[in-house]
């Protein structure tokens, strides 16, 4: 059963807010100092970028002039770091790649499975262009080689995983199966809950 909040306990009610821009970076800064082999100027790029991230998706999923602050958390910054370490190390193994071309590799699909594919159509292009398109700017113009546009990444990526996975008669492999296929499994190998919602026909099943 449930009771009313007692006007008693109201002066102890404390409204925690959406953390200052500043104090983000400073979190994302501060477990970037954490991960290993992160320049001191590419990690005040992953923060700035990350940053733009998590404005990004309050003012999508919200509007400019109310932005929905419940659209993204710290819990959000978090998963980034735990796909970031997955996909680091997979990318060292597997590719013969600089190792800051690697890191921004795995930053980019980090960004993939946390923000890009719950969007729409749309939105991707926006968040591609506000968000990770002036962080590839700035590490390839700092010496940073090898393809870095999101969507060719996150397909090599997909792509790769999907290889070794036998559909039954009548699936197509679609983009949406392909992208659903590769967050559940990704969220499986990083013990990260995931969620598949959309319409019907988007390879949900």
């Amino acid at each position: 059963q449930v009771h009313p909040f007692p006007q008693s306990f109201a002066e102890l009610v404390w409204h925690w807010r959406q953390p200052h821009e500043n104090a983000e970076k400073e979190y994302i800064m501060r477990r970037l100092g954490m991960t290993q082999a992160v320049p001191e100027l590419d990690a005040v790029r992953f923060a700035d970028a990350m940053v733009r991230a998590q404005n990004f998706m309050r003012v999508t999923l919200g509007s400019p002039s109310k932005p929905a602050h419940s659209a993204t958390s710290q819990r959000d910054i978090i998963r980034v770091f735990v796909f970031l370490r997955f996909f680091r190390e997979h990318l060292q193994t597997r590719l013969e790649c600089d190792p800051r071309e690697c890191l921004a590799r795995a930053i980019l699909l980090s960004f993939g499975v946390v923000y890009y594919l719950g969007l729409n159509a749309k939105q991707r292009e926006d968040f591609v262009a506000k968000v990770v398109r002036p962080l590839c700017h700035e590490l390839v113009a700092n010496g940073v080689d090898g393809t870095l546009d999101l969507p060719a990444v996150l397909r090599e990526e997909m792509d790769l995983y999907f290889e070794h996975i036998v559909l039954p008669r009548g699936i197509a492999a679609t983009r949406a199966l392909k992208e659903n296929v590769f967050a559940v499994i990704v969220c499986i190998h990083c013990n990260v809950p995931v969620m598949l919602v959309g319409m019907p026909g988007t390879g949900k099943t």
